[in-house]
């Protein structure tokens, strides 16, 4: 797939692509999960046209895409309920959050 012809089925193979390389290291957090997976679509996202943002887009949110404004949501979510910046409880983190606090 080139910047010029958007091929469903190729950008399909990407977001499943990229979904299956950001669920490796989330720890099953959906908020790790989804941030890898933002940033993996992002990168291959410059290789489609602007017309086709919208369907590429759409397509993504299918295998778990979350925009930069539900990832800010997701991110307020989280504070609001005891939450760290990896979507894991606080006291329960592997990367210890919880003593940042």
């Amino acid at each position: 797939m080139d910047v010029q012809n958007f091929e469903e089925s190729v950008w399909r193979a990407i977001c499943q692509q990229c979904a299956d390389i950001s669920i490796q290291g989330s720890g099953q957090s959906e908020t790790m999960f989804a941030r890898k997976l933002y940033n993996e679509i992002n990168t291959h996202l410059h290789h489609v046209a602007h017309s086709h943002h919208a369907q590429a887009l759409t397509i993504a949110k299918e295998f778990g895409y979350l925009n930069a404004s539900e990832l800010k949501a997701d991110d307020d979510w989280n504070s609001d309920h005891g939450y760290c910046q990896h979507g894991i409880g606080m006291g329960y983190c592997p990367a210890g959050c919880d003593y940042d606090m």
